[in-house]
């Protein structure tokens, strides 16, 4: 175990830039060590032993658990359409249709292998959701369905959806919504949060014409994504890269590069992991949030200083 005050610290620096090679974001924060490594990182950088400080790679990690990165619509039963030119993680988004007054409903009840617990107080359900056109969109009918059985779900319409967040769908513009537990409303059956085994997404159309709606990233977010001590996992890794750099700065501190181009590990992340041994071992994580966008490369910076032996 490490001590109540160890003398190690570490630090984060993710820089978002354009194709140009213009910064245009910058997120940072400090890190919590895992016990594994902090007791022997204050030894290895105060040069009291000639152990390899070892670090190897950084990962990118989506938080909570995942329900569906939308890449696919295989065992679906009323297949949506995979756009691989509409998304905002990965390379596709799910896409449902409904032709003028009609209502399509795509799900897949059984999507995942093993059920998730999503009990825990303070969890939520995140999607990204774009709507082509507001005014074509039943939104009093069209709804996000929960699956904890191929029979139970839970349900929230798109209308309920945009009031809890407080603004109407944008047309053509991806949105991040993140939604309590308990915002849902039993939709069928009886459904239980601790088994989700699936989900759903109902489109409806208006009069007004052809309802387009496109759905991304659908995770189970925790109540804390808190960096543990204890931890020797990265919650929902996404995208791990060797460190392309580890320079000693001198006085104690070490930093250590990895980069990610424009078109790769597209997605919103909420926690980074520092990994040594070959990537065998989490030294080091941290909880933040950062969307990387396909037009933009993702440098990532961490920093860790010996505060004495």
């Amino acid at each position: 175990m490490i001590e109540s005050r160890p003398r190690v610290r570490g630090h984060v620096r993710c820089l978002l830039r354009d194709a140009t090679g213009r910064l245009v974001d910058v997120v940072e924060a400090d890190n919590a060590f895992t016990n594994a490594y902090a007791a022997k990182w204050a030894k290895v950088l105060a040069g009291t032993n000639g152990e390899d400080l070892s670090l190897t790679h950084i990962a990118l990690g989506a938080a909570g658990a995942q329900i569906d990165t939308c890449e696919s619509a295989t065992g679906w039963g009323s297949a949506p359409v995979v756009d691989a030119t509409t998304f905002r993680e990965g390379t596709a988004s799910l896409k449902g249709v409904a032709a003028a007054s009609t209502v399509e409903t795509y799900a897949h009840p059984d999507l995942l292998g093993v059920a998730i617990d999503a009990s825990a107080v303070g969890t939520s359900i995140e999607l990204q959701l774009r709507s082509l056109a507001h005014v074509a969109l039943d939104t009093a009918v069209s709804e996000l369905r929960i699956y904890t059985s191929a029979t139970d779900y839970y349900r929230m319409t798109l209308a309920a959806i945009e009031a809890y967040r407080g603004a109407a769908f944008a047309d053509a513009t991806w949105t991040l919504v993140r939604l309590p537990a308990e915002a849902f409303e039993a939709g069928a059956g009886a459904p239980a949060w601790a088994h989700v085994t699936g989900y759903g997404v109902v489109v409806a159309a208006t009069a007004s014409g052809t309802a387009t709606l496109n759905w991304d990233d659908v995770r189970v977010f925790p109540a804390s994504v808190g960096a543990i001590a204890t931890a020797t996992v990265l919650p929902n890794e996404r995208s791990r890269r060797a460190l392309i750099s580890l320079e000693d700065l001198g006085s104690g501190q070490v930093r250590g590069r990895a980069f990610w181009p424009t078109t790769q590990a597209v997605g919103t992340y909420y926690v980074l992991g520092l990994f040594g041994n070959g990537g065998a071992t989490l030294a080091a994580i941290v909880p933040l949030s950062i969307a990387k966008l396909s037009t933009l490369s993702l440098t990532v910076e961490w920093t860790v200083t010996a505060l004495g032996g």
